[in-house]
């Protein structure tokens, strides 16, 4: 087992999109994403589904049950303060 650190580029109930910081996944390969954020973190079983040219990748979520849905979606909306807040704060006063 290894562990890839990336960027999530976009997040839904159903999968995303992340920018590994290196390569080496490909298409079919099966792995367990984690995400945390402030104390509240998450794990869910995945699916490489593609790799894009540059090298982000597009994840399955597998075996998604209500429990591991309502976590997703807690996430987003915690991801989605979290922009808001740092929007508020670039604006000017």
């Amino acid at each position: 087992q290894r562990r890839i650190p990336g960027t999530i580029v976009d997040l839904s109930v159903s999968g995303c999109l992340v920018r590994p910081d290196e390569p080496g996944l490909q298409a079919g390969d099966i792995l367990e994403a984690s995400f945390s954020l402030h104390g509240f973190s998450i794990r869910v079983g995945a699916t490489v589904r593609n790799v894009r040219p540059d090298n982000s990748i597009g994840i399955e979520f597998r075996g998604r049950n209500d429990s591991s849905s309502w976590q997703i979606s807690k996430l987003i909306e915690r991801l989605a303060e979290e922009w808001m807040r740092s929007q508020n704060r670039q604006m000017p006063g």
